[in-house]
């Protein structure tokens, strides 16, 4: 193993044993992985919502170039 593979893999082991030691404490809070997807899906689709809307106000694509995004997302039409 190379030496910069053997200084990440430390590095890894290292921060595996901090977030044990922060679960073992109570230091922290585990949630289902369920419950984590949902948060992570939310967190995306308000940052692809905020997307599409700077490109509509944007100007700069003629027509509903996101049409079928937001069909899919079932989001408002675009406005005008």
């Amino acid at each position: 193993m190379a030496r910069d593979d053997e200084s990440a893999e430390e590095a890894w082991r290292a921060e595996v044993r901090r977030r044990i030691e922060q679960i073992d404490s109570g230091a922290v809070r585990m949630i289902p992985w369920d419950e984590a997807r949902r948060r992570l899906y939310e967190v995306k689709l308000a940052a692809l919502r905020a997307a599409i809307d700077e490109g509509d106000a944007s100007g700069v694509a003629e027509g509903d170039v996101l049409a079928r995004v937001r069909r899919t997302l079932e989001l408002p039409r675009k406005p005008g």
